[in-house]
């Protein structure tokens, strides 16, 4: 199985659909065009959406092929009290992350996007929380976005500045809990799964501080 997202729909390449798919569209639909806005369309504005095939690793690689690859990092950033950085852009919350430099590690990627987005240095990358694919248009260029998500711990100061040029409005250090809400309540589907994904790990795996 396999998660793709765009705005706040979530796609997923699967053998079977589930209870939570709003919407189920064959395999053999996707592979038989390479038209992005006709694929758009057939979703239309279903939340949930199963492509559902026998192959559907070969349905996803027809999919991917379909854009330009990039790749990207960010963090799941904690402080010493377990408090989570959150950045509030274009009117949702969302977490610090950005493009690969040509050179750059993931991880390293991962550490200059949380300085530049929030204003923070001093940061332990620790282990590698999960992946997320999403895709968008860049001035008439489709692109596919591979992010590599970290969990973070801030050393040293926890005041923050807001990259203002990147359209963050504010960044601000919230409860565990509260970053689950507002992940789920306010912000995209990508951020609820790293969200997500992140509590399972302090859960099963607590982050030393």
């Amino acid at each position: 199985m396999y998660k793709v997202y765009f705005n706040n729909q979530t796609i997923r390449f699967d053998r079977e659909i589930r209870p939570l798919d709003t919407l189920q569209v064959a395999g053999a639909e996707v592979l038989a065009t390479d038209d992005i806005a006709k694929l758009l369309q057939i979703f239309g504005n279903s939340d949930s959406i199963a492509i559902i095939s026998d192959d559907f690793e070969a349905v996803f690689r027809h999919f991917c092929s379909l854009f330009v690859a990039v790749e990207a990092a960010g963090g799941v950033v904690a402080d010493g009290e377990g408090r989570i950085v959150m950045i509030h852009r274009r009117g949702r919350w969302d977490l610090p992350k950005g493009h690969r430099d040509a050179g750059e590690s993931l991880s390293e990627c991962a550490a200059r996007e949380i300085e530049e987005e929030c204003g923070l240095s001093q940061l332990a990358i620790d282990e590698e929380i999960c992946s997320t694919l999403h895709f968008y248009d860049t001035y008439g260029r489709w692109e596919l976005k591979r992010t590599t998500w970290f969990a973070v711990r801030a050393l040293g100061s926890t005041s923050t500045t807001p990259q203002a040029d990147e359209d963050i409005e504010r960044v601000e250090w919230c409860a565990l809990d509260e970053a689950v809400r507002r992940a789920t309540t306010e912000s995209y589907p990508t951020i609820a799964h790293v969200i997500e994904e992140y509590v399972k790990q302090t859960i099963t795996k607590p982050i030393s501080r």
